[in-house]
Formats: structure tokens, sequence, C-alpha cells
């Protein structure tokens, strides 16, 4: 397979990000490895001189190909024309010249690898915020195709020096608990889409969405006699079939496949797009809707029916159904989270699972729970619809919802290219908060509302690492997210602030697996890289969750339809942010952390002298320059990436139309008989998951 240009200088860059070092740098990394990391937990030496010479190149067959198919399928034309274009110049002398500054007269490729680290950190550090997305694009694509991906023998390289056993060790271990799993059961439509123009259905509702609101819908409808028919725009898998590679699971699960950044690159947005939504690859975090934001919804929002019985009665009834429960046991950073935090008098509480008390150490959950141990609306409302006589399609994309008169008559959808047509008297949208403002600007509602696709919350978050020399966190195993800290989660007492969890880390991503993990580090040089990695094993990270008040988002279609995203960090946001930065490192060192440090581009890591215990780290004059360093530096999506895991808003229900796209009772005020049913209703943000 000859390469494209364009696939030489990608190949290039990702054997750029991930190199393999020289004899003098694996030496530095080897003293400070041996120096840092307690004997009793080192790996073979042999397994690490791999991981230092390892490089995508060496590990994917035409690597560069494939991460150009990749972003061929996952970046928007227009931006895509403008990113080849780039790649296209840096495969010339002058085009390389010009747009590195000068720093060399040679083809990207054919540079020395310390010029093309230049290259790279001009464009992460550049002013222009298209030379940073595509800084941050391709970290993305460099780090998921390389420690994401394993090779011809299901197995990666890199993996034996960060103590992770990978998918197919977890498959196994899961494989009886699977296979006793339900498996839903699926209409067939390719025979009607073969024999005529389009397929059409009929029914009486129409649910657009499997995730946790299309779910309670389906169920609670078909159970009170209603003919329903579930669409899905993702695929099924069983629990017995899921990949757990990680780039093959972002593929498959994800919105984008896991790439769907702001029109800027200042956030990364991590949404499903598979069957069951959201709930297949949450973390199983269950919490219920404070008390304070009911009442905020009530009075600012006109919705009184939040702080009434029967809406804790309906939250009482669907925590019952997913089998709410405390944790089982928490894993080693969740442990190491909880007892900093108690030490130094934080607030600390573990986080309900949705497990029905099942043993749940998964993980691997962001991947689809492998075990069935997570109750998602797949194994629950989904099943007690399908029980109830509901239809269930996968893999149909909805267009627009159709429309006559001021009522809504069913939906347009789109399958491998053709038509399907359910015609319907009524219409739920459960798409998400990506997706359902997308569906309702594309379907042409007369005099529809102008808060649709605004007023987007993300609950933003950020992380902070801490390293643990003497321990193997191995933030991979276990129970994920089972532990939460509010000391900084109302800090203007109307709910607005930040809350800090211990899950694995997220790069772009939510769970600690090595793309995960590494795509959530600032890149200075592939030997700074490669010592982070191989410390990932003992690694603690900590998100840093905002509950966001006066960040600005929208979602949008461009000329060709497609759904696009604006976001910026709003400034009260930022400081709320920046407040949870000092509680999480701060029991980081509590707990024992040898090392803390954050993803702030221009912050050095604070390394504790080990002479002195953590009190007396905490009260040092290092350790408060430290902290005053991360606060002037803040919080700067220039300066570092933003994730969100959860999307609300977009089509926020309120009391009076001048406020909102939908009424207290869920339907549009522009279209009757449609309904929305998923957290793109949320007056503002939730505050939690």
């Amino acid at each position: 397979m000859q390469k494209s240009a364009i696939a030489s200088v990608l190949e290039a860059i990702a054997d750029t990000f991930i190199a393999e070092l020289n004899p003098q740098e694996i030496s530095e990394n080897e003293a400070a490895y041996m120096n840092a990391i307690d004997p009793k937990l080192h790996v073979d030496k042999a397994y690490r001189e791999i991981l230092f010479k390892f490089k995508p190149s060496s590990h994917l067959k035409n690597a560069g190909s494939v991460i150009e198919e990749y972003m061929n399928r996952v970046i928007p034309k227009d931006k895509l024309a403008a990113i080849n274009f780039i790649l296209s110049s840096l495969s010339t002398s002058l085009g390389t010249y010009i747009i590195s500054g000068g720093v060399g007269l040679k083809p990207f490729p054919d540079m020395t690898r310390e010029d093309r680290e230049k290259v790279l950190l001009a464009l992460g550090n550049s002013y222009l915020s298209d030379l940073r997305l595509l800084f941050r694009i391709f970290r993305l694509v460099s780090i998921l195709h390389s420690y994401g991906t394993f090779d011809e023998n299901k197995h990666n390289r890199a993996w034996d020096a960060l103590k992770y056993h990978g998918p197919v060790k977890e498959m196994e271990l899961n494989a009886n608990l699977a296979s006793k799993v339900w498996r839903p059961q699926f209409l067939n439509i390719d025979d009607l889409l073969n024999s005529q123009k389009e397929a059409v259905l009929e029914c009486d509702v129409v649910v657009v969405g499997s995730g946790c609101g299309g779910g309670v819908m389906a169920a609670e409808l078909a159970q009170a006699g209603y003919n329903v028919i579930m669409v899905e725009k993702g695929p099924y898998a069983h629990p017995s079939e899921y990949s757990l590679e990680e780039k093959t699971s972002f593929s498959e699960n994800f919105e984008k496949e896991g790439g769907y950044y702001s029109e800027d690159g200042g956030i990364l947005v991590l949404a499903g797009r598979t069957f069951g939504g959201g709930s297949t690859i949450n973390w199983s975090a269950s919490l219920e809707l404070p008390e304070i934001t009911r009442k905020e919804w009530s009075e600012k929002w006109g919705l009184p029916h939040f702080v009434t019985p029967e809406f804790q009665k309906s939250v009482d009834i669907a925590s019952a159904r997913i089998g709410v429960v405390q944790p089982d046991k928490h894993n080693v950073p969740n442990s190491l989270f909880f007892e900093g935090c108690k030490k130094l008098g934080y607030h600390i509480t573990a986080i309900p699972q949705n497990t029905g008390g099942q043993e749940h150490q998964c993980g691997f959950c962001t991947f689809g729970c492998p075990n069935g141990g997570k109750k998602s609306s797949t194994i629950t409302w989904i099943k007690d619809a399908a029980e109830a006589g509901c239809k269930f399609i996968s893999n149909v994309e909805v267009q627009q919802v159709l429309h006559k008169n001021g009522n809504a008559t069913g939906i347009l959808a789109v399958k491998n290219g053709k038509p399907v047509r359910i015609n319907s008297k009524k219409v739920v949208l459960s798409a998400g908060s990506m997706n359902t403002p997308v569906i309702l600007l594309k379907s042409k509602i007369p005099g529809l509302s102008p808060h649709v696709g605004k007023h987007l919350h993300v609950h933003p978050v950020t992380t902070v690492f801490g390293i643990f020399p003497d321990r193997d966190v191995l933030a991979y195993k276990g129970s994920i997210m089972t532990t939460l800290s509010n000391q900084v989660a109302n800090v203007d007492g109307q709910g607005y602030g930040a809350r800090l969890g211990n899950n694995m880390s997220k790069p772009e991503i939510p769970a600690s697996h090595p793309s995960i993990f590494t795509g959530a580090q600032k890149w200075e040089s592939s030997k700074g890289h490669k010592r982070t990695i191989l410390n990932w094993p003992h690694t603690v990270p900590v998100i840093v969750l905002t509950r966001d008040k006066d960040s600005e988002g929208q979602i949008y279609i461009d000329g060709e339809n497609n759904g696009r995203l604006n976001w910026s960090l709003g400034k009260t946001d930022k400081i709320n942010m920046a407040k949870g930065f000092e509680v999480g490192l701060n029991a980081l060192i509590a707990a024992g952390a040898a090392e803390v440090y954050t993803t702030q581009s221009d912050v050095a890591p604070f390394k504790r002298n080990p002479a002195l215990t953590p009190e007396q780290t905490l009260a040092s004059k290092e350790y408060k320059e430290f902290l005053k360093k991360v606060e002037q530096s803040g919080v700067n999506t220039e300066k570092m990436t933003i994730f969100s895991a959860h999307q609300m808003s977009t089509c926020r229900m309120a009391g009076k139309k001048a406020d909102g796209a939908v009424k207290p009772n869920g339907e549009l005020y522009d279209l009757k008989g449609v309904y929305v049913a998923d957290a793109s209703v949320f007056p503002t943000a939730s505050g939690v998951k």
C-alpha cells in the first residue's frame, strides 16, 4: 500500500509525539525511574526498553494511512480541507518552513526529531485557535492509534511496561457473567429497504434514542399499551461481543469516535453513540438531583414539579429499577483520594452505583460493561419495554421530525443511505443534548424556539494527578469513580462550584487506560512523554468537575446539516475550577503522593521533599509557591484541554415559552406531539450524573 503525502506526514507526526528514544534519553529516563519507583514494583527492564523504543509506525501497519482514514471519518469536511492543506504543505520544504516559523527548510518527515518536536510545540502554543486545534487533533489520533490499539496477536508491546493486562484478558475474566446477560431482538428492515424506495413503518409513538431517557419512555409507554418503536443511530453489541480495545471502543460507542471537539478545540466532548446511549458507557455513578438545584428549577424556571413528593417518588422508582446502591468496594486510587480528604477534614463521600448490589470491579465500563453488572438502560428499562411489546431498530439515524398543520406525524431517518419513514401519533426525542437539537433544527418547524441548540452546559472537567511510587495504583482495575468531594461544590451558596471525584484520568475520555491517560497529559517532548506514561501504574488521577454557570455553548448545523459545537469557558466557572485544583492537589499530597501536577502547560510538577512528611509538605513554602503558580496560571483553554462527559440544556424546559423550548410536561412549545426526554431539557447544569 503506497502512502499518500498526507499519510507520510501524519506518520511522522505520530512518530514525533511517541518517538523511539535515543540511548542517552533511555539512560536518563531509566535513571529517573530507578530513583523514583520502589524497587519492589519495578517492571522488567526489557519491558521498559520496549516502551522507550516504541513508536506508532513500528506498532501499527500503515500507521499514517490508518490515521488519515480515521480523520476523514471524524473531522468535518471544511476543517478537514484546511487540515489537509497544512499537512500537504508540511510535505514540502517551503511549506514546512512557513508553518514552522523558520524551524527548518526540509519536508516535515525529513526533519530531525528535535526540529519536528519544535514544529509541533509551535502549533500547540500558537495564538491561533485553529493551529492549537490541529495540535490537539494530531496528539489525540497519534496516542489513540498507538496505545489504544493491539496488533495481530491482540496485544500491544507497550502494555507490559505499563502493567496493563488489556482487553482480551478482561473479556476472558468476564465471559461467564456476560453469557447470562439479556439480548434484545431487532426489527430487520433490510428487506424493505432492498425492495422499495423507502421503508415505511407505523406506530403510536416513536422513541428516538435508547439512553437513560429513551429507555424509561419506551418502557412506560409500552407498558401503558402503546405501540412503540425505538430507533437508535448507534450499533448494538452484547457484553460478550465488546472489543474493549480503546480505539475500537471509541469508534463503536462514542460520537465522532471520541473526537468531538468544539470549533476552537477548547473542549473535547464525550457522548454516547451506541445502543443504551450514555448508560452503556457511564461509570455507574448515580447521584440524585440536589435539593438546591430542584429549588432553583422550581423558583427561577417555573417548574414546581421538581420539589414535589411525586418527583421524588419517580426518582425512587427509577433508582430502584437500575439498582442504585452504595459501592461494594473502593479501588486503590479511590481509597487514596478518600484517605487524603479525610486527613484534611475535607468533605468526602461514596458515590452510589447502579450495580444492583452485584460485585462490580469493572475498570473497563467506559467501553461497555463486559459482565453486565452495570444496570444500563439496555438491561433494565429496554428489557421492560421489550417484554411489553416495544420494537427496536439500530443503526438508523433520524434526520428530522415530520409534521403537518402544527402536529408531529412521525420521523424520517436513514439506514445505510436509504430512507426510513416511521409514521406515528407522537414523537419522543431522547437523542441527547448534542443530537436532539440537531434533529429539531433540521426539521423546519415554523417558529421554532431560539432556545433550541443554545445554553449548552457541559460540566467542564480537567484533571490533577499524584504519583505514588510505593504503590501499584493500576487505576484501570476495580470499581471506578466511587468517591466524591463536595468541598468546593457550593462556593456561591447557590449550588455552583467544583466537585472532585477519583476515576481514571481522562485525556479526552472517561477512564484510566493507556491512551486515555496519555491523552490527558501535557506534551513537551517524547522523552518526557515516555517518562510520564511509565509512571502511569503508580499515578492517581482526580477529576475536577464543575457545575457550569456562565460558560457559553451552542449546537448548530452547518451547510451540510451536520451538528457543530461552539463553546467558551466563563469567568466564574474558571474561578470555580481553579478552587477544585487546590483541593485535589492537597488531598493527593495528604495521601502520600511524592509528586503532583496539573495539565496546565506552564506549571511544572511539584516534587515532595522525601525528608518531609505530607503534613510538613502542605505547610512548606515550596508547596505554597507551587499552588500560587497553579492559581496564577488558572484555567485557560489555550493552555489545557477541557473535557465533558455530561451535556445538558440545549432544549431547556421552562414554565414560560420566552424562557425555554419545552413545556413543563416535556412537549415542545412550537410543535404538538413532540416530547423531549433527555438531559437537553435541564434548565441549568445539574451538577450531578
